[in-house]
Order: structure tokens, then sequence, then C-alpha cells
């Protein structure tokens, strides 16, 4: 595995640890059961999921060229 991959491998887990901390300290730990664990390991793999790969809608917005005017006599 090369340096580079190591480095995303770690981040993709940082950021699932980081996603997964904040839900639970959100949630609480009162009701802790398999069920609110995987909804929270699924919350978090989403915030993975779109900080590696985001929606079209957070690329910005790039408005359309106006169309030429047409050409004038004379």
């Amino acid at each position: 595995m090369t340096d580079h991959l190591k480095a995303q491998a770690i981040r993709v887990a940082r950021l699932f640890a980081v996603a997964f901390v904040a839900q639970l300290v959100t949630t609480g730990t009162a009701n802790l059961g398999w069920k609110t664990l995987a909804a929270l390991g699924i919350g978090a793999a989403e915030a993975v999921v779109r900080q590696v790969w985001p929606t079209t809608s957070a690329t910005p917005f790039t408005p359309a060229k106006p169309a030429a005017s047409p050409p004038t006599g004379g």
C-alpha cells in the first residue's frame, strides 16, 4: 500500500469516527442497542461518502454563457 493510500484510509477512518462519535454524543448512551449503533454507523458512513464523493449541488454553479446577439446590418 502506498503512502497516499495509507493517508486516504486514515482520513476515511477519522471521518467515520468523528461522525460516529458526534452522533453518539447527540443521541446519548441511555438506550444503546445494535439497531442504534447500526443507524449511527450508517449515518457516519454516509458522512464519509459525502466527503469523498460530494453531490453535484456542492460544486460551484457556473452560469450558462449568454447567446450572442444577432448581427446588425450595416
